[in-house]
This record gives C-alpha cells, structure tokens and sequence, in this order.
C-alpha cells in the first residue's frame, strides 16, 4: 500500500514538474521555436527540450523500483504521443533501471491503449523489430498471451501480416508463434498455450508434433497433448530415432501422458522395429504393471 502511495506521490511530482517545463517553454520564444501547441517531440533538437525530457526521466526512476507498470504507462501517457515514444525507448535503452525485459514489453502493450489510433498501435509494435533483444527473456508473443491485453492478439497478428507484406518480414509471425507456444510448453503453461489458440494464434503441424515429444519426454502436462491435437492436428504417431510417441511415453512410465495418447488415436500395438517390439513389451520388460493394465484396456 505504501508503495502505490509513493508511487501516486511520484506521478503528481512529475506531472507537476512537465507543467512547469511546459510553462517554461511557451514563454521562452527566445530560444524556442515551436509550434503553437509546443510539441516537445516536435522539438526534440532543442537542448532546453533535451534537458526537460531528461529530468522527467530521471524523476521516472524511483516509479521504476514499484515494478508498478500500469503506473508507470498513466506517467508516460500523459505526453503527446512522439514524445511518450522517446520515454519508452529511453526505458528500452536503459540497462540500468530495475525494469525487466518482459516488463518493458508489457509497457508497449499498455502504451498501445494509451493511443487508441490503429497507426499508432502499429507504431508501438514496431518497437518489438526495433529493439529484437526484447524478445530474449520471454518471447514477446507469449507475454501478450500473460497480459491483461490478451485480446490484442488479433491487432498483433494483423500488424504481423502488414509487416510481413510491406516489410519483407516472410516467416515474422510464424517465428513469434513457435517461440510462443515452445516457451509456454517448457513453463507447462497450459492456459497460455490454450490462450494463443483460442486467439488465432496457428503453429506447423510438423513444429506441434515436435512438441508433443518434448511434453511427453519432461512429463508436462498431458492436457497440452489434447490441445496441439485439436488445434494444430499434431500427429501422435509421428516418429523419431525408429520410436512412436507411445512407445517414449512407455519408456518414460509417464502414465497420463501414455493414456492421453491413446485416447487421441495413437496407435497400441504399432511396432517400428521388432527388437524394440511394442508399447506393451517394453511396460512388460520394465515391470512398468499399472501401465501394462491400461495398455491392455485400450486392446493391446
């Protein structure tokens, strides 16, 4: 509580200290030349407006230590929007503030309901191609999914398109797709991943098998299988290194994820090499009993 109150505190100081700046620089014509409307942005080349900015920044940094990013864009939205721009790619730059990378990225997608104008949404986007490093500690995709944003997933994936055509970006949103669902799978993050279909978000057939064997290889959860299946038509009876799916499953004694497979078509009894044998043998070879009763309900 103490430090939402801070953090309020912060933002009158600031407000009060842009008013003053603005005051200041409506009347100092001598060494300004502005439009009517002083858009510092417009006005960017100007040391007086230079130092402004900086100031505002730097009283910014104890906001940045509340982590408080809702706070942190009211701040920020208070500027015209070139401006606000250059705050926000001041706090990318910056290595030095407390903020994290995907706290920064959820600053953009905050910053897009600040400016309500389509262009402008695309604006703050292009920020993710600018600044790429952004996507290092969560894919930039998946932490739109995480946000209270999630429904802008639709403008991600149409500015995603526009930049793929008008940009040459071929394969951008396909690549922000698999590392979206890549990363939410090894964080066995089940309502993310079901987020992201529920969206329009689309993986590769092939890119969502492949993830099925890393679920079943870590034991994740096997509701993830159910979901690739659905909606991406992952194949549960692809093969890798001459084994199946089910036959990993075996191996791994992953029990639910061997009874998921099984309801989703895999076959029981397939065999890909005859001294492997079957799904049944290895359970039976490694005295695996509660998965050799479940492989014998579904007929094997």
């Amino acid at each position: 509580m103490e430090g939402r109150q801070e953090g309020v505190l912060r933002l009158f100081i600031i407000m009060s200290f842009f008013c003053i700046s603005i005051f200041f620089l409506n009347n100092n014509k001598k060494n300004l030349v502005t439009s009517p409307h002083i858009d510092i942005c417009d006005t960017k080349s100007d040391s007086t407006v230079d130092f402004s900015i900086e100031h505002v920044y730097q009283e910014m940094n104890s906001l940045f230590l509340t982590h408080d990013i809702d706070l942190i864009i009211k701040v920020i939205s208070q500027f015209k929007c070139n401006c606000a721009r250059l705050v926000v790619e001041k706090i990318i730059k910056d290595e030095t503030i407390c903020l994290s990378l995907e706290e920064k990225v959820n600053i953009i997608y905050g910053m897009m309901h600040a400016y309500t104008k389509k262009n402008m949404h695309y604006e703050w986007l292009d920020l993710l191609l600018e600044y790429p490093r952004l996507d290092i500690q969560t894919p930039v995709l998946l932490s739109l999914a995480r946000n209270k944003h999630a429904d802008d997933i639709a403008l991600f994936i149409a500015w995603g398109k526009d930049r793929q055509k008008a940009r040459g970006k071929n394969g951008l949103l396909a690549c922000y797709a698999e590392q979206a669902f890549k990363r939410a799978v090894e964080d066995n993050d089940y309502a993310a991943v079901e987020t992201l279909f529920s969206k329009k978000v689309r993986i590769a057939q092939q890119k969502a098998s492949e993830l099925l064997w890393y679920i079943i290889e870590h034991k994740k959860n096997s509701a993830l299988i159910s979901l690739f299946v659905h909606h991406a038509q992952a194949d549960v009876n692809c093969l890798e290194n001459g084994k199946t799916l089910l036959i990993m499953a075996v191996e791994k004694n992953n029990i639910d994820g061997v009874r998921v497979l099984l309801d989703e078509g895999a076959v029981v009894d397939r065999v890909i090499d005859n001294e492997v044998g079957t799904a049944l043998t290895i359970a039976m070879k490694h005295n695996y009993h509660n998965l050799e009763q479940l492989l014998r309900e579904y007929g094997a």
